[in-house]
């Protein structure tokens, strides 16, 4: 590695050294004042930079030619010019004050910038166009750095879901505006939710490890930060329709009225998506819609925005034994013989297809949610060096999933058996929805700051979450003794959560930035009730939690800069971890120290970017096997764990309008002095056995869903206007399914290859023609994304029971989208 990086090094070196052209440039107003912190770009190419203090900036081309220019400052009317360089050149550029204030402000509080110590990615519209099909929003990222994707029904549509650096999404920061979109309680995000949302996103930020402070759950592998449509001077409207295997059918509609008198703006979204799925009977019917209205003037922004989501998705959660994928006949026939499965069940298991199978035969067994947010933003600018934003937010979701039950036990459920004649009645087959009803509500702000030498923000949020969990019998075989619609659990979540930042990136010499940022965040959660296995509920608690950081960013030139950052983050145990918790006992939150270095470099043709992580964990909260006083499984807490690695990303612009770029991770994912548990069932056979869990302790372990190796990469073929291709690999290296390294318990390394092509066609009748084809798993690959195991000691041997997520085998397909 150190060879490789040498000799990269000494061709950047020889690269700059050949250069041929230098163009410089000051950026300025109409009142001759410059403009520091000015973004210039060299369009199709991937150069880029930031004026500074003085508002200079400075490029070095290979060759003479002409160039297209694009340069942006926050207030001021985006600039683009052409130029053609035959020898050394200087130029003034001159930037008109924007006559209205618009949605630029609203994000950067919690966003990274330019100068930022920190690794991040930023996804633009016009990508977020190109990539946008009618798969969720997971799969619209898979190719960046370090993220892995599944899907329960195997197709990218229902159930999806992400993992950043081995992190889930309860470990991920997500915000749409600046407003947590994280779960209060679970701390996850269900993108089924919200169908179709990329439609009506202007821009996504990633931000790998814990990144900059902001607004919702600790970021503990990366944080996601959305930007909702942003103003359209001109009206538009729109229809596409997009067609393809396993019935798949994703229409919608856009429209928007422009700027109205200068002042005003309407912009929505309708949108429809149904998919029978790969898995069997893994349908999807969803719906979801957009609105916003807004108010500009020259100082002041008004905006809202309402938009929601309607699901009823067939459960896939089960997933499919490795007996079944593997034809192990005697495998399948131990579930029955074990009681895992009954007679039926198995016989189901035994004639269904090995990769399609679906544990769940009941016609009604579905997930059903309703979803609805609302954002009311108010940005103002009290000077061209400050800025506000204050953001009110409510959100409301209601829904249940119902499923179908073999021989309950009526003491399950809170109720006594009853006799029929001679026979004592104490079990049924029954019907029963879980049911959630939430209410989510509060404000976020940020005040800014900005000169030539000084970015800062402060800000902060108060949310509250009002959060109803409640199980009910709606069928039962035997339902003499069963009240109407009978509801045998009932609990209560409240949870405040208050933060304030603070955040400063300052010039201390030219090139060289120093950034601070530190965040006090307080969480009071309370839990009352009783849960789905009768268990009384009682959770009173707060946690007060400081979260610093501070980096180092140094711009060698316009074409090299590196950054150095170390960071803190903290993460309060979520419901499960407090509700499956041994009785009178509480989880302990958990703590990562998270250190960045990172060099960037870019040219007209090429850029690079590697990024070193450490990732060190303190009481992480992991499964272990272990099980509390109800045999329900927990997360426990461990003492040390720690994620290291080294992200490379790079790019080349190819000659005759082709491009590749890629990215790699390699990484390190351990948890150390682990121990794990397993049941032993023999337990309960002979009460001679020592205990009721076998403990296996291990110096050192893998994390589960942590491969050492990521790769990605993309070829890209564009002829602007008229047509483009894609070709984007994906290969994940070997993942282990818990934390004991088990190859037993793994899934397989894949590899993935994608096919897009997009057509343009002029119209006398449309503004724009777009037909977009894409063909999925060209290559037919069979796989599996992702996995769940529970392993028991019977009878003198350890086994299995498990359930892998295979994904679709090669498929495609086909939408046409009309642009007035």
């Amino acid at each position: 590695m150190k060879r490789v990086l040498f000799f990269f090094m000494v061709f950047l070196y020889t690269y700059q050294l050949g250069a041929q052209i230098v163009f410089s440039g000051k950026v300025s107003d109409e009142n001759q004042q410059v403009l520091a912190g000015a973004n210039v770009v060299v369009k199709q190419s991937f150069l880029a930079a930031s004026t500074n203090m003085n508002g200079e900036f400075e490029f070095v081309f290979p060759k003479s030619g002409k160039y297209t220019i694009e340069i942006s400052f926050l207030g001021y009317n985006k600039l683009i010019t052409q130029i053609e360089l035959f020898e050394n050149t200087e130029m003034e550029f001159i930037l008109q004050l924007n006559d209205i204030l618009t949605d630029e402000v609203l994000v950067l509080a919690t966003r990274a910038g330019t100068t930022t110590p920190f690794a991040y990615s930023t996804i633009d519209r016009e990508e977020i166009i190109e990539k946008n099909n009618f798969q969720d929003i997971p799969y619209l990222l898979k190719n960046t750095v370090s993220l892995i994707t599944s899907s329960d029904a195997g197709t990218g549509v229902g159930y999806t879901s992400l993992r950043i650096r081995g992190s889930d999404l309860s470990r991920i920061n997500v915000t749409v505006n600046g407003v947590p979109l994280n779960d209060s309680e679970s701390h996850g995000v269900w993108w089924v939710n919200m169908p179709d949302f990329a439609q009506s996103v202007n821009s996504i930020q990633i931000q790998r490890g814990v990144g900059t402070s902001t607004n919702g759950a600790g970021a503990f592998g990366a944080s996601l930060n959305f930007q909702t449509n942003q103003l359209n001077r001109e009206a538009y409207a729109a229809i596409s329709s997009e067609i393809g295997t396993f019935n798949t059918l994703k229409t919608n509609i856009t429209f928007g009225t422009g700027l109205l008198n200068g002042k005003y703006s309407v912009d929505g979204r309708l949108s429809k998506l149904k998919s029978d799925g790969f898995i069997d009977r893994a349908y999807s019917d969803m719906e979801s819609y957009y609105i916003s209205a807004a108010y500009f003037s020259k100082k002041t922004m008004l905006r809202a925005i309402h938009f929601g989501g309607r699901e009823k998705t067939y459960l896939a959660w089960w997933g499919v034994p490795k007996v079944r994928l593997e034809n192990d006949l005697e495998g399948m026939n131990r579930y029955e013989e074990h009681y895992l499965y009954t007679a039926e069940q198995t016989e189901h298991m035994l004639y269904s297809d090995k990769r399609t199978y679906n544990y769940y035969t009941y016609d009604d067994e579905t997930d059903n949610y309703l979803q609805k947010h609302t954002h009311l933003i108010l940005s103002h600018q009290f000077s061209n060096y400050l800025n506000f934003n204050l953001v009110g937010h409510y959100t409301h979701g209601d829904g249940y999933y119902e499923q179908y039950k073999i021989s309950e036990n009526f003491s399950d459920y809170g109720l006594s058996e009853f006799i029929i004649g001679s026979e004592s009645i104490s079990s049924t087959d029954l019907v029963r929805r879980k049911n959630l009803g939430n209410d989510f509500y509060g404000f976020t702000y940020n005040l800014e700051y900005s000169n030539s030498k000084i970015h800062a923000f402060m800000g902060g949020a108060w949310n509250q979450y009002l959060g109803s969990h409640f199980g009910t019998i709606i069928w039962a075989e035997n339902a003499q003794y069963i009240p109407i619609n009978y509801q045998w659990y009932n609990n209560r979540g409240i949870k405040t959560d208050f933060n304030f930042f603070a955040k400063i990136d300052y010039e201390i010499l030219a090139g060289l930035n120093v950034y601070a940022d530190i965040q006090f965040r307080q969480i009071g959660y309370k839990i009352y009730g009783n849960d789905d296995d009768l268990r009384v509920l009682s959770t009173d608690t707060i946690y007060n939690f400081v979260n610093p950081k501070v980096g180092l960013f140094y711009k060698l030139s316009d074409n090299s800069r590196f950054y150095l950052s170390y960071a803190i983050a903290n993460r309060e145990p979520s419901r499960n971890e407090f509700t499956d918790a041994e009785m009178g006992e509480i989880p302990l939150p958990e703590t990562l120290y998270d250190i960045e270095l990172g060099y960037k470099f870019s040219s007209l043709r090429m850029a690079f970017e590697m990024n070193f992580y450490y990732m060190d964990y303190k009481n992480q909260l992991v499964q272990t096997g272990e099980l509390n006083n109800v045999g329900n499984a927990i997360m426990t807490n461990i003492p040390e764990s720690y994620r290291s690695g080294v992200e490379i990303v790079g790019g080349v612009k190819l000659p005759y309008g082709f491009e590749w770029n890629g990215n790699v991770t390699l990484s390190q994912n351990k948890a150390l002095n682990y121990t794990s548990y397993t049941d032993n069932w023999d337990y309960w056979n002979d009460p001679t056995t020592e205990d009721y869990q076998i403990q296996t302790f291990f110096e050192s372990t893998n994390l589960s869903f942590s491969p050492n190796l990521i790769v990605s990469g993309n070829l890209i073929y564009r002829a602007p206007k008229i047509f483009s291709f894609s070709c984007e690999g994906k290969y994940i290296g070997l993942q282990y399914i818990d934390n004991t390294s088990s190859l037993e318990r793994s899934l397989k390394p894949y590899f993935t290859r994608d096919m897009h092509f997009m057509f343009d066609i002029s119209s006398s009748y449309f503004d724009k023609i777009r037909v977009k084809l894409s063909v999925f798993n060209i290559l037919n690959q069979e796989y599996e994304t992702n996995a769940w195991v529970y392993r028991y000691f019977y009878q003198d041997n350890y086994y299995n029971m498990d359930g892998y997520f295979p994904q679709a085998n090669r498929h495609f397909s086909l939408g046409l989208a009309l642009t007035f």
